[in-house]
């Protein structure tokens, strides 16, 4: 269904359907045409506003990047205050985005794999992406008094990471219970030198709360 009588700006009417139209078929298989066709905007329009498909392509993953990881620190914070339960839930919040979530890493994936840029342009997004993840995760560990948060951080990146392509390549959210089993394992050490309980509730359904704010597109 074309977004022309949505009332939004052509920009975001744009992204909003390249976002939909890459989730479903891939950024390599949507052309130009389709796009505006959804957006209901001339193609010059798109050349005025953003030059290329390749620069919408690049503000599609700004954009779903930038939602994902205010619905990820969302889950975290809805796990309760106390910040080592946050840290312990980040893994069951990976499963239920993978479970209930649209498939935001899908497209993400497949727009690195698909195309090598001289600039690199799509890997400083990723990186971006990467460095604002752990960052947030090191200011939850430091936090929870953890010896090296940003350690820790790293750790849980590598963690995030891995179970993301392991559900890209399985279709199950089966590895977030891995990872999340690794975590509890990596934070179990530090914790009992400490003294502290180790986190616990790593793998929770919490499915109710954040059913409701998974990070779909908003078409």
């Amino acid at each position: 269904m074309a977004m022309a009588e949505s009332g939004a700006p052509a920009r975001e009417r744009l992204i909003r359907a390249a976002s939909d139209l890459f989730r479903r078929y891939g950024a390599a298989a949507v052309g130009v045409d389709a796009i505006l066709a959804e957006a209901g905007v001339a193609k010059a329009t798109l050349y005025k506003i953003f030059g290329s498909k390749d620069a919408l392509m690049e503000a599609v993953l700004e954009r779903r990047a930038a939602e994902w990881r205010a619905w990820f620190f969302g889950e975290l914070e809805n796990a309760g205050r106390e910040p080592r339960a946050q840290l312990a839930h980040a893994f069951a919040a990976l499963r239920l985005w993978f479970e209930n979530g649209d498939a935001f890493f899908r497209p993400w994936f497949a727009a690195l794999g698909e195309r090598e840029r001289a600039d690199g342009r799509l890997h400083d997004i990723a990186h971006a992406h990467a460095q604002a993840l752990r960052e947030g995760l090191e200011r939850i560990a430091r936090a929870a008094a953890a010896p090296a948060p940003r350690a820790l951080a790293e750790q849980m990146l590598v963690l995030i990471d891995g179970a993301v392509a392991g559900a890209v390549l399985s279709g199950t959210a089966h590895a977030a219970t891995i990872a999340g089993e690794a975590f509890e394992r990596l934070f179990d050490g530090p914790s009992k030198k400490g003294g502290n309980d180790a986190p616990q509730g790593t793998d929770r359904a919490h499915h109710g709360r954040g059913q409701r704010h998974l990070p779909h597109d908003r078409t």
